[in-house]
């Protein structure tokens, strides 16, 4: 099976790729085996298939094409081994993301935590790029990354049961949970591993809110870049579900290691070039991207990307120069419901790169997600 790849208007480096494949595409292709793509001079792409309801998703990392050009691949069976993995370390209250055989980072959920985040984020260095402090008593819930919501109220008209507004993200007296109920599906390859989390959203005493779904895929297509993908969609299975207009909310949310922020040795800057708190916060914006020096002298930062398929894309961003920032489309923009049965997602890319935003690209991974390089099947 053959593919034409074009760039388009733009060079594509590192660039992270997906298309649909149908088994009957497929042909003599083994979708249990590795897979890899082959360039028409013989070099190899390692590639990955995953099932989906329409047949097979194929990613790839292109590792370069220059703006206005194409090239054909091949794709072939090989033995390429897989370089990712998602472990669920369940005693452990934990899914470990795997890359080159070591943990690069982890979900934690529900042993001691009042909901899961993603953390500790480091360099190669072993320094600190989010916050891991379990000690600090300024936003103590503010734990490297995570999901939640500052105002959740559900009325369910079945039981007649009608919640307070919960407050997920601060843990102050009488606030909500998010508890994983099981991770569901685990994935390793030599492109990402992925993992799917059920959760459910509690008040104080245990009456359920909503439930959502979480899958988190992370790769490395370049040296000193992770990416971690996100997919999270809130089920209204209790009843009908308000998202109140809060500025404690993301659904997703960072916060930066001490040293990085930016009235430190940070920066914090955003698609259209502002920079710092009063610039951005409660501006829209496709990303924000927040840079500084760890304590060991190295710059590294964190990238949020919004995605156009969620709602009030831009998003507004709740960005702060203490070295927090969330997408926050509900402040300014205004409550958001979830009728009873229905669902609402949310699509986000998180870069973690080494560099300051111009020298980690992050314009141009930007364009590569949201304008992405085309594929054609041949």
């Amino acid at each position: 099976m053959k593919f034409h790849i074009s760039a388009g208007a733009h060079a594509r480096r590192h660039a992270l790729m997906h298309t649909t494949v149908t088994a009957e595409q497929l042909g003599d292709i083994n979708p249990a085996a590795a897979v890899a793509l082959r360039y028409d001079g013989g070099k190899i792409l390692p590639a990955q298939l995953q099932k989906t309801e329409d047949g097979y998703r194929l990613s790839f990392i292109l590792d370069f094409l220059a703006k206005g050009e194409g090239a054909s691949l091949t794709l072939v069976n090989t033995d390429s081994s897989d370089r990712f993995a998602a472990v669920d370390l369940a005693d452990a209250g934990r899914v470990a993301l795997m890359a080159d055989g070591a943990e690069y980072t982890a979900y934690r959920y529900n042993i001691g935590f009042a909901k899961p985040h993603i953390g500790p984020i480091v360099n190669k260095y072993g320094e600190n790029i989010t916050r891991y402090d379990f000690e600090v008593k300024e936003h103590p819930h503010h734990r490297s990354i995570w999901f939640s919501h500052g105002s959740v109220k559900v009325e369910n008209a079945e039981t007649g049961f009608v919640s307070a507004e919960v407050d997920t993200w601060n843990e102050n007296p009488h606030y909500g949970y998010i508890k994983t109920q099981k991770i569901t599906e685990t994935v390793a390859g030599p492109v990402y591993c992925a993992f799917t989390a059920e959760n459910t959203w509690t008040d104080e005493d245990g009456n359920p809110l909503c439930n959502d779904v979480t899958t988190v895929a992370m790769t490395q297509p370049e040296e000193g870049v992770t990416y971690l993908d996100v997919d999270l969609t809130l089920i209204a299975a209790y009843g009908r579900v308000t998202l109140g207009a809060t500025k404690e909310a993301g659904p997703i949310a960072v916060r930066m290691d001490e040293n990085l922020r930016a009235d430190r040795t940070g920066t914090l800057t955003n698609a259209w070039g502002a920079v710092g708190e009063d610039e951005i916060w409660m501006k829209r914006s496709d990303w924000n991207d927040y840079f500084g020096t760890t304590e060991g002298g190295h710059v590294a930062g964190v990238a949020v990307f919004d995605n156009e398929s969620n709602a009030k894309y831009p998003t507004y961003w709740h960005s702060r120069n203490y070295g927090l920032f969330a997408p926050n489309r509900y402040y300014l923009g205004g409550e958001e419901i979830i009728e009873a049965g229905q669902s609402l997602n949310f699509k986000y890319r998180i870069v973690i790169h080494e560099g300051d935003t111009e020298t980690a690209g992050i314009r141009e991974k930007f364009i590569d997600w949201a304008a992405p390089a085309a594929i054609s099947a041949e």
